[in-house]
């Protein structure tokens, strides 16, 4: 499997978020399993996954509570998997080059959320007020798509 992956800078920290751009499956078995995911997230071993922490890993999901009490907390494990367990095919992650900044466009966003949701609370009408928060809704989708990693939900090529 080859993924071609960008990152898009999304504040002055230099916090990334990671953008599909191809992929040339080996399988529809590991885009498809529950069990498998491209992420960000850190491995249990965090030296094994290196500096390149968005990469295809093997999920294990826990579940620990108090029986006598209706309380349950779910910790997801992730350790990095460099062949496909199905087909055995490497899995390769390019990260090209050009590095994406999205900060301005940000920051666009969230100002005009700001300026809508105030106009939202100033509102006496409730057909308006209902229209500013659809926009306001929109917008935060719009920025969290931004600020999300790519999963395997992008065409296959």
């Amino acid at each position: 499997m080859k993924i071609k992956v960008e990152a898009w800078i999304t504040d002055e920290y230099e916090n990334k978020s990671f953008k599909i751009k191809e992929i040339h499956k080996c399988c529809d078995q590991l885009i498809n399993s529950k069990n498998i995911n491209i992420n960000a997230e850190y491995c249990e071993d965090e030296h094994y996954c290196g500096d390149n922490t968005y990469s295809v890993k093997l999920i294990r999901k826990e579940e620990e509570g108090i029986p006598w009490e209706d309380y349950t907390e779910t910790n997801f494990y992730y350790e990095k998997i460099d062949f496909c367990p199905f087909c055995g095919e490497i899995i390769e992650i390019e990260f090209i080059s050009n590095v994406v900044d999205k900060q301005e466009e940000l920051e666009s966003l969230r100002k005009e959320r700001e300026e809508i949701w105030s106009k939202c609370r100033k509102t006496d009408s409730k057909k308006k007020e209902h229209e500013l928060q659809q926009r306001v809704h929109e917008l935060d989708d719009k920025m969290n798509e931004i600020h999300m990693n790519d999963n395997f939900t992008k065409e296959e090529k």
